[in-house]
């Protein structure tokens, strides 16, 4: 893959990331939306799961296309972490008769797309990038929650996953600056 075209992908992919950080604290895309760490329950349930679903994606693909190994070693580790909180995210959300996503869409999607568009190194820091970005907002959000929930469940298992999520930001930013 010629660099002006990875280069292009990579902006493109920034863009979609940018994008998601601005659904996140949208007043615009989402009517009298909270800051990210600042939602409803149900709303944290949604984009807890939408983000999950997305980081199981992402990093299945970093499984399949990293050329670096100890990219591919995290990614099968937040595979494992993001699925294992998938289905605690669905327990959870069905015992508060709240309806999540199942399925990954908008911002999510592009950036998925776009990394499917990527190989060799490209692919390893677009990747690290934008598991890291969205893992800066994670936290944020599930800080938010742990802290500010109003039911005791969704305040204890925000409190729980925090620390996976902190772990994982934190080895993302190795990884990426390892590499730069």
């Amino acid at each position: 893959m010629n660099s002006s075209r990875s280069h292009a992908l990579l902006l493109a992919f920034t863009l979609a990331l940018s994008a998601l950080a601005a659904l996140a604290d949208s007043k615009v895309l989402i009517p009298d939306a909270p800051p990210a760490g600042v939602v409803s329950d149900p709303e944290f349930l949604r984009r807890a799961s939408a983000a999950s679903n997305a980081e199981s994606q992402m990093s299945q693909l970093a499984v399949n296309l990293a050329v670096d190994a100890e990219v591919r070693a995290q990614a099968g580790q937040l595979v494992a972490d993001h699925m294992r909180n998938r289905d605690q995210l669905q327990t959870l959300a069905k015992s508060k008769s709240v309806v999540i996503p199942t399925t990954t869409e908008g911002a999510y999607q592009t950036a998925i797309d776009d990394l499917r568009n990527l190989e060799g190194r490209d692919f390893d820091v677009a990747y690290l990038k934008t598991v890291r970005t969205d893992h800066e907002m994670l936290v944020d959000l599930y800080q938010g929650a742990a802290s500010r929930a109003g039911d005791d469940d969704v305040r204890k298992y925000a409190s729980d996953m925090l620390p996976v999520l902190q772990a994982h930001l934190a080895r993302m930013q190795q990884l990426e600056i390892a590499r730069r």
